[in-house]
């Protein structure tokens, strides 16, 4: 499943449920077709996780701790592994996780990031980093929970993405890649998804 309003057939209809203009579409697609392949891979990688956590069951066949009962017998005729005790024991493989994973990304929002764009591309580089991680992390809720924050002179801990207010379609994802540009410019965002058309 495609992610944001593409997946609709009609993508008239799609933009008018969530509210998003056509220009606004087009802006959001250009930073999103340049990450798709990245996207496909990393949701193939994603869909392939497999839980981690250990859970506290009885270990048997131990040399110690407390008789398991079912190896009386085996006692008796000199084993020496006829003991169980409590203790944590790998998941199986491909069982589900019980809690989603916690993740943080950190995106520089500072004042260089726009001033060096014209140099290198940092900033574009930087929007599509941050589209990929939201587009691929999109319905994958009960295996991650992600926030976003960006860091710049005037703070460390500025928050684009809370783990418990996740971006659902285009338009949320579009407004987070507006804010992460440097704020002190101005029509920073603007300027930048024009400059990108031309190119």
């Amino acid at each position: 499943m495609e992610p944001g309003w593409r997946s609709s057939r009609d993508p008239q209809l799609r933009l008018k449920e969530i509210d998003m203009s056509e220009y606004d579409a087009s802006t959001y697609e250009r930073f999103s077709n340049a990450v798709r392949r990245q996207v496909q891979s990393l949701r193939i990688i994603l869909d392939s996780l497999q839980a981690k956590g250990k859970e506290r069951q009885w270990l048997k066949n131990q040399p110690m701790g407390e008789l398991d009962d079912a190896k009386i017998i085996d006692g008796l005729t000199g084993e020496k592994t006829i003991y169980k005790r409590r203790g944590e024991l790998d998941p199986e493989l491909g069982s589900p996780q019980q809690k989603p994973k916690r993740l943080r990304v950190l995106a520089d929002v500072s004042g260089s990031m726009y001033r060096f764009n014209g140099v290198d591309g940092r900033l574009e580089r930087s929007m599509e980093a941050v589209c990929m991680v939201m587009e691929a992390l999109e319905s994958y809720e009960h295996k991650f929970k992600y926030d976003i924050v960006g860091h710049s002179g005037d703070g460390y801990d500025i928050e684009l993405v809370s783990a418990d207010k996740m971006p659902k379609n285009d338009k949320q994802r579009l407004k987070v890649l507006k804010v992460q540009t440097p704020n002190q410019f101005g029509q920073v965002f603007k300027g930048l998804s024009l400059t990108k058309r031309k190119s």
